[in-house]
C-alpha cells in the first residue's frame, strides 16, 4: 500500500492504525537513513571481536518477515536500497553474502510506503509493487 499525500495529512497514523488491526504483526519501519548492512543484516561485530565468532546479525528485512515494512518518504529512499527491497520482495528470501558469511533467510512481508508528491517520484518498477495507492487528504481542504 502507498499513501500519498502533503506533510500533516496523518500518513504515519494511519499506517500505525493498520497495524494496530492485526495483534502480533510486527511494524518494522525503515529510516531514509538506512544503511545497507541494517536492511539486510550484516556479522556481528561483537562477537566477531570479542569472541572470534562468524555470525549473522539480522536486519530489518528479518525483523519485518509476516509483518509490515513501512517506509516513510518512500520517494526519497536510496537507489541502491529500492533495488534491495525489490529483489527481496520478489523472491521472499533475503540473500546475504559478505564478510565471510553466507546467510537466507525468509523475509515475506507487507510493503507500505508513505510519501509527499511535491517531493519528488517514485521509480516505476518501485511504484509497482504496491497493490494499493492511497491520495491522503487534508481533513476539510481540497487534497491532491
Amino acid at each position: 500500500m502507498l499513501l500519498s499525500g502533503e506533510k500533516g495529512t496523518g500518513k504515519t497514523t494511519l499506517v500505525h492504525a493498520l497495524a494496530s488491526l492485526v495483534p502480533g504483526m510486527p511494524l518494522v519501519e525503515l529510516p531514509l537513513n538506512t544503511t545497507e548492512d541494517r536492511l539486510v543484516g550484516s556479522l556481528n561485530v561483537e562477537k566477531a571481536l570479542s569472541e572470534g565468532v562468524r555470525e549473522f546479525e539480522p536486519g530489518l528485512l528479518a525483523a519485518a518477515h509476516r509483518g509490515i515494512l513501512y517506509v516513510d518518504e518512500v520517494n526519497l529512499l536510496e537507489h541502491h536500497l529500492v533495488d534491495l527491497l525489490l529483489d527481496v520482495a520478489a523472491t521472499g528470501v533475503n540473500r546475504v553474502e559478505r564478510e565471510g558469511i553466507s546467510y537466507e533467510h525468509p523475509a515475506r512481508f507487507l510493503l507500505v510506503g508513505s510519501m509527499n508528491p511535491e517531493e519528488g517520484d517514485l521509480r516505476p518498477q518501485f511504484l509497482d509493487r504496491f497493490g494499493l495507492a492511497v491520495p491522503v487528504l487534508h481533513p476539510g481542504g481540497s487534497g491532491l
